[in-house]
């Protein structure tokens, strides 16, 4: 996530931001499926201008997500 992404060649980071969507939301990431949702929607020359946002987000989001996954297995080990 720290390069830039955006211009992988081929539609490649449209489809790796499809699968991380439909990865999310089946774990209930609302907020990161939303940015990938908003992300899909931009046209080739808004991703451009706006890559390094969309970077930004991704892994804000990402990192949130992980953070909290990591905290829902720690307590779930504690219960066991």
């Amino acid at each position: 996530m720290d390069q830039d992404a955006t211009f992988l060649p081929g539609g490649d980071f449209r489809s790796l931001v499809h699968a991380l969507k439909g990865s999310v939301s089946s774990v209930g990431a609302d907020r990161l499926t939303q940015v990938c949702n908003r992300v899909s929607a931009m046209s080739d020359a808004t991703l451009r201008v706006e890559s390094k946002n969309v970077a930004r987000a991704l892994k804000e989001e990402f990192e949130a997500v992980r953070h909290a996954l990591g905290e829902y297995m720690a307590q779930a080990r504690r219960s066991s």
